[in-house]
């Protein structure tokens, strides 16, 4: 069993304007990520317990938390991983 944890700190180093027009790309999917305040910073928390389960799968536990004036969000993952 392995407990793992993070801490990470957002802000913007510099913008354009007071509006910020960017999009990421992943798995054939394109969104805008329009109306972002570039000047607010905020953080994140993270923490996860992983194990495994046989000698080809293992099952991890997450919560992370974010803070600031980005604002709190909370969020609960589980994830299973089968090797084969």
């Amino acid at each position: 069993m392995a407990l793992n944890g993070y801490v990470e700190w957002q802000q913007a180093v510099s913008s354009e304007g007071l509006s910020l027009r960017t999009g990421f790309t992943g798995v054939d999917a394109w969104a805008p990520l329009d109306g972002l305040q570039p000047a607010r910073s905020g953080g994140l928390f993270g923490v996860s317990v992983d194990t495994w389960l046989t000698r080809n799968a293992r099952l991890s536990w997450g919560y992370d938390q974010r803070f600031g004036p980005r604002g709190d969000n909370r969020q609960l993952s589980l994830r299973l991983q089968q090797a084969f």
